[in-house]
């Protein structure tokens, strides 16, 4: 019997060391596959033209100042300065520092030329060919030349913040999501070939497809909300936003319109902090009726759909 005993246990014992080993080429694996990800240089599958940007224009850089403001919030991420944050700082998922984007000393943009401005907001990717890690690259992507110039000519005209850049980190969980394609990266959503809508502010749907891009990042592609990979547990799912019964099925402009404006949904319920309908309360109103026609023209679709 004591030999059997020792049998069972010799056995639990080799299972014991296998499963650990099994573990931590795992670990090992995640770990490598996700610094690959995050060093990996990329090429360019299309040509980046330089735009124009109106560095002193006043009139251009006031429409950046709206852009940056109420719709893409730059400085969500940034910092209201501009001079930069910790956008992620968490020992699971990493700490992700949003750059300097002023000229001030741990500037980022500092040798930034029109090219590079571009290939980063557009494209999602840095000057130095890497990947850029948490940039919306894809929610911008629609914008015309012309407004992505008076967005770069806004920044550029901000005042010097100095802020040294932290190194990125990613933590453990951040590279299980990595590895796992649960956390990817802007420049791998976008087709870099796509033409971009050739419209003009005005209050319709086709405006209100270029402006629908600040929505996805959390309202998901399908804009029918639920959780998301990466969110930090107490982060509210966001909602769907799609005219079914758990969306925005039958409400009016004015209701839609007062939800931006005051943060009070139809029904008297407050939108969460997570939304920022703070910034989006300055849309100017046509802004406003294009988002709502595009979304009132979508299909409807259940929550959690992303």
């Amino acid at each position: 019997m004591a030999a059997g005993r020792r049998r069972v246990w010799k056995i639990l014992g080799v299972i014991s060391a296998c499963l650990a080993a099994m573990v931590i080429v795992a670990v090992v694996s995640v770990a490598a596959i996700s610094g690959r990800m995050v060093s990996a240089k990329v090429e360019m599958p299309v040509p980046v033209t330089a735009i124009t940007i109106p560095d002193g224009d006043p009139l251009r850089i006031a429409r950046g100042k709206y852009l940056v403001e109420h719709l893409v919030s730059c400085n969500a991420c940034h910092a209201k300065d501009f001079g930069g944050r910790a956008e992620v700082d968490d020992a699971m998922i990493g700490t992700l520092w949003a750059p300097n984007l002023t000229t001030g000393k741990g500037s980022t943009v500092l040798e930034f030329t029109a090219v590079d401005w571009v290939r980063a907001i557009r494209h999602g990717v840095g000057k130095d060919g890497r990947r850029l890690v948490l940039m919306p690259s894809d929610e911008y992507y629609n914008f015309s030349d012309e407004d992505l110039g008076s967005i770069i000519a806004f920044i550029k005209s901000t005042p010097p913040v100095d802020r040294e850049k932290r190194a990125i980190t990613i933590g453990p969980l951040g590279k299980a999501l990595l590895a796992s394609g649960a956390l990817d990266f802007a420049f791998d959503r976008i087709d870099h070939a796509r033409p971009r809508p050739d419209t003009k502010p005005a209050a319709t749907k086709e405006w209100g497809a270029v402006l629908i891009g600040a929505c996805t990042g959390c309202h998901g592609a399908t804009l029918s909300g639920g959780k998301f990979a990466g969110a930090p547990p107490d982060w509210p799912a966001p909602r769907n936003i799609t005219p079914h019964e758990t969306g925005n099925k039958g409400w009016t402009f004015e209701q839609f319109s007062a939800a931006l404006r005051t943060g009070v949904r139809p029904d008297g319920t407050k939108l969460g902090t997570a939304m920022p309908w703070p910034a989006y309360a300055g849309m100017t109103d046509s802004d406003v009726q294009a988002l709502y026609a595009y979304l009132m023209a979508q299909p409807p679709k259940p929550v959690g759909n992303r």
